[in-house]
């Protein structure tokens, strides 16, 4: 019986750890003769949908907090003026 590539039997297992018919039934389709690229591919596809639904499900707390990041990294910067040799033609 041929063996899975073992990194990407590592990535499947971590991206799909709730579902473990999925892990068996790709685990099944490679051993009854699919190649390592179409193993690689399948695996590759449930990584994806495990981060789009992961930032699918965080967009607003991550607007949220790259909003608040810039306004607290840019807060000293709204309250100083200028300096001098920065002022041209009277602005």
């Amino acid at each position: 019986m041929p063996e899975p590539p073992k990194l990407a039997t590592a990535l499947l297992r971590s991206a799909a750890a709730n579902e473990p018919a999925l892990v068996g039934d790709l685990l099944e389709r490679f051993q009854a003769g699919q190649s390592p690229l179409w193993y690689w591919r399948q695996v590759l596809a449930v990584v994806g949908r495990t981060v789009s639904f992961g930032v699918r499900s965080s967009f607003w707390w991550s607007a949220a907090a790259i909003t608040a990041a810039v306004l607290v990294l840019d807060l000293p910067y709204l309250f100083t003026l200028p300096s001098r040799s920065m002022r041209v033609n009277g602005f």
